[in-house]
């Protein structure tokens, strides 16, 4: 079986600095995969690059078996690979019911649209109460499991997740890790980028490792997780053994 999500020798670059130096991997289908690396690595570009918000300077990227380097960012969603951002991106002027069916903006299926809103409200009860208040005056958490429940509604085969946990308390971030879980048992494969990268590498199957632009490493989780280099740059040297 060919893989979900297939990238070749991928460089990417803002203005004339390249940012991502001929990467290459493979997603399979089902699995939450996490991307790794410091500040600066280049792993939201990948992201962007793959949901294509931005221009790729070369390389192939194809997604369930198709090049899609010539399809836009809103066909790209149509098709089953959508993104949420770093920062969330949510409409903070808008409430949390409106943003919910914003996520389903390339649908026409009415009555399964709020199917799944009533689905993803049983996902994320947190937003129940709240699907008349302005998205802007949620929590960090609470705008966190908006921005990811209205990913859902377009009905992701791959969701592409950039930095989830970013700024929130840790008993949020435990509750947003275990959404994550959650989704990717419904079906939907995961690729995770995240500064956590002790609980994001418990959580996912595969990592890759990026420096720079470069892939550096990859592999099991679990061998990361015990690697360690790994555990020196990124999970801390108190834990090393």
């Amino acid at each position: 079986m060919s893989p979900l999500l297939e990238i070749e020798n991928l460089k990417v670059s803002y203005g004339t600095i390249e940012v991502l130096h001929g990467i290459s991997c493979c997603l399979d289908a089902g699995d939450i995969i996490c991307l790794l690396g410091s500040n600066g690595a280049g792993k939201t570009t990948m992201l962007k690059a793959i949901s294509g918000i931005l221009k790729i300077d070369s390389g192939a990227i194809r997604f369930k078996g198709t090049s899609i380097i010539d399809v836009a960012a809103p066909q790209r969603v149509s098709k089953g690979l959508v993104h949420c951002p770093e920062g969330r991106g949510i409409f903070p002027n808008l409430s949390v019911w409106e943003n919910l069916q914003l996520g389903a903006y390339s649908r026409k299926d009415k009555h399964a649209i709020q199917r799944d809103i009533q689905r993803g409200l049983e996902w994320f009860p947190i937003l129940e109460d709240r699907l008349s208040q302005l998205a802007g005056t949620l929590s960090g958490g609470e705008q966190q499991m908006l921005a990811m429940a209205r990913a859902v509604m377009a009905h992701p085969q791959l969701l592409l997740l950039d930095e989830p946990s970013l700024g929130l308390a840790p008993q949020m971030i435990e509750s947003v890790f275990e959404k994550i879980k959650l989704i990717n048992r419904e079906g939907v494969t995961i690729l995770l980028v995240e500064q956590n990268a002790q609980v994001a590498l418990e959580i996912s199957k595969f990592a890759y490792v990026l420096e720079t632009g470069n892939l550096i490493l990859q592999g099991p989780s679990e061998t990361l997780l015990n690697d360690s280099s790994i555990k020196k740059a990124y999970l801390g040297e108190a834990i090393l053994p």
